[in-house]
């Protein structure tokens, strides 16, 4: 019982986000979400100049973990040590069952920071999510590949475009990797904005190989920007991802246990710069 529950753990959190999408459809109509969107006005289109980029991630619970913040734990606290650290993206959990996070979050932590980029981490399964997110403040969303079509990829990257965003499209294995380059590539200049993410945690079965990173190293299009996302822990995996191509990190469970976050990151960074 337990490994068939381990195993749908990406078709519970579809069916989970679903759910909280009719909910939200039904107190506010798309058409009124993006009237609302239309009147918010927000710098233009993200650009990343950073060698390495850094997203940082204020996630209160994990699905394998349970709770990881500390007890002292403050969401503001929190991101300020990001953004004073230099991090480029501060990523926001809004998922609530799993992962203790909120739209509030991240309209927080935008309206707070209203100068850092924000993303929205979650599990959006239709555009209206990406509309929710710009309109509580995110820069940026998270879509992971394997979870969606590729029409339901286009539509909701298109409207991630709209918006000015930018997207992490978040890959596992090489089915992934491949949809993935494919549906970047038909972007052309907006693809700019369209960072290839590779998750070492497969979240259809919450395991873990840090390996899988140098693995699918060799599928990374010279012109895509790929991030590395989970199981980061020291400053020495910065240095080793930097110079087998990845053009930026994920780090979340690392940097909200960390009894002095600011100098983890210091270190982080530090280690990107010896990029070869």
């Amino acid at each position: 019982m337990g490994i068939k529950q381990k195993e749908n753990f990406l078709e519970r959190m579809t069916l989970s986000s679903m759910k909280r999408l009719e909910e939200n459809k039904a107190k506010r109509s798309e058409e009124s979400l993006l009237r609302t969107c239309e009147g918010i006005e927000r710098m233009s289109s993200v650009q990343f100049q950073s060698e390495f980029i850094f997203i940082t991630e204020i996630k209160k619970s994990s699905p394998s973990l349970g709770e990881i913040s500390r007890p002292e734990f403050n969401l503001f606290e929190q991101a300020e040590v990001y953004v004073d650290g230099g991090a480029d993206v501060i990523s926001v959990l809004t998922e609530p069952t799993k992962f203790s996070g909120s739209l509030n979050d991240l309209d927080d932590i935008s309206k707070t920071f209203s100068k850092a980029l924000t993303m929205r981490k979650d599990f959006l399964v239709e555009p209206y999510q990406v509309s929710e997110a710009f309109m509580h403040g995110a820069s940026g969303v998270l879509l992971i590949t394997a979870m969606l079509s590729d029409a339901m990829l286009r539509m909701m990257i298109d409207r991630a475009i709209e918006h000015q965003m930018f997207v992490l499209l978040e890959s596992f294995d090489e089915e992934d990797m491949q949809r993935s380059k494919d549906i970047i590539s038909e972007y052309g200049s907006q693809s700019a904005n369209i960072l290839l993410g590779v998750n070492c945690r497969d979240l259809r079965t919450l395991d873990v190989s840090f390996s899988r990173f140098e693995e699918l190293s060799v599928l990374i299009p010279q012109d895509v920007m790929c991030i590395a996302e989970s199981g980061i822990t020291e400053a020495s995996e910065i240095e080793f991802l930097s110079q087998i191509g990845y053009s930026g990190a994920l780090i979340g469970t690392s940097l909200m246990q960390s009894e002095n976050p600011g100098q983890l990151l210091k270190e982080m960074m530090m280690a990107a710069s010896k990029k070869k």
